[in-house]
């Protein structure tokens, strides 16, 4: 089962790596049929060979991509468990200012004489 799964997901990770690339394989493919569909036809001097259709291929779908919006999702509408949401500036109020008062009543006492053997019991 975990075989299969991972197997599963590799493949659909392979293909979200070829699907933007696929037209440039189709073009490989198909060049005949872009050259059919080439818009430069009556200038065979740029020497298109069908580049072109793929170019506005290419562009349409990356337009396609911009247009098409992220999924959105309001956590209010699906609550997950017992989640609360608080709205923090009605819990404080505005003149609320913490006083922080430093303590100073650190001291350090340096030791060199770390080591010492035990004692022993008489």
């Amino acid at each position: 089962m975990k075989r299969t799964f991972a197997i599963l997901s590799i493949l659909l990770y392979i293909n979200a790596l070829i699907i933007p690339v696929f037209p440039v394989f189709n073009y490989m493919v198909n060049t005949e049929l872009y050259e059919a569909l080439c818009i430069n036809k009556d200038k065979p001097e740029m020497e298109c060979h069908g580049k072109c259709h793929l170019s506005d291929e290419i562009n349409e779908k990356e337009a396609e991509k911009k247009t098409t919006p992220l999924l959105e999702i309001n956590l209010k509408d699906y609550p997950i468990g017992f989640v609360n949401f608080v709205v923090l500036d009605e819990l404080i109020p505005s003149e609320f200012e913490p006083q922080v008062i430093p303590i100073r009543e650190y001291s350090f006492h340096l030791q060199l004489d770390i080591f010492h053997p035990p004692k022993q019991l008489v």
